[in-house]
């Protein structure tokens, strides 16, 4: 279940965020192939800080404290980058 609540909460953000960059897009009157390549980095960034996540998380060589300090700094960038964006 907890599966599903993340997915779909994840899948809404990045909506709100394509919508905004779309529309920015436009507003800016940037040219396709510009769009298309920021477009294409977007979306390859999530499942991309996903894969570096888990490996992180599984190293075997990282200590409790040192995965929860990697945890704190990714999810204080993620907060700080969802607040540049909800504030453009």
């Amino acid at each position: 279940l907890g599966v599903v609540i993340l997915f779909i909460l994840i899948s809404v953000s990045m909506f709100g965020e394509g919508f905004a960059m779309g529309v920015s897009f436009i507003k800016s009157e940037m040219t396709r192939k510009k769009s298309l390549i920021i477009t294409t980095i977007f979306v390859f960034l999530l499942p991309l800080g996903t894969i570096i996540g888990i490996i992180l998380e599984q190293s075997p060589e990282v200590d409790d404290k040192t995965s929860s300090l990697v945890s704190a700094i990714a999810c204080a960038i993620a907060v700080g980058i969802f607040i540049y964006t909800a504030t453009i």
